[in-house]
């Protein structure tokens, strides 16, 4: 069995860290963590909240992988990332999570910008080109 590491208790959720590893080339932890006195699975938002708050870690910095949930039981396993800056996170994260990352950052903090493109270029709309007609074949008839 794997060997308890940290306890945290959170407003509502317990944290268990099961695993914490440092890994310097990437400039992240990778932390496996158990979630334990919960009723629904909760949402990556208030357990990226939650925990990098019990951790004293910057919420921009930690990315909530995944969530696997165990059928009949009120736990849940998570795999969480916490990166040293948000450069190290935009470069190594696959453009899927850097995607559920920006929308929970986004949730998190409303007034500030988590893309990487510049604001200009994602307001620029595409000119559309109209569509040359179609060739008509033969005709039977």
């Amino acid at each position: 069995m794997c060997q308890l590491i940290d306890y945290i208790k959170g407003d509502y959720m317990e944290f268990k860290i099961i695993k914490d590893e440092e890994n310097p080339l990437l400039d992240r932890r990778q932390l496996i963590v158990e979630i334990g006195n919960i009723k629904v699975t909760p949402k990556r938002s208030e357990v990226l909240k939650q925990f990098s708050a019990k951790q004293g870690l910057e919420p921009k910095h930690v990315v909530v992988d995944t969530l696997y949930a165990t059928a009949g039981c009120n736990t849940i396993k998570a795999y969480i990332k916490a990166y040293k800056n948000i450069n190290a996170l935009q470069r190594v994260e696959v453009k899927n999570n850097i995607v559920k990352w920006q929308k929970i950052m986004e949730e998190l903090y409303p007034n500030e910008a988590f893309s990487k493109k510049s604001p200009e270029k994602t307001e620029e709309k595409k000119e559309e080109v109209p569509k040359p007609a179609k060739r008509g074949g033969t005709k039977k008839e």
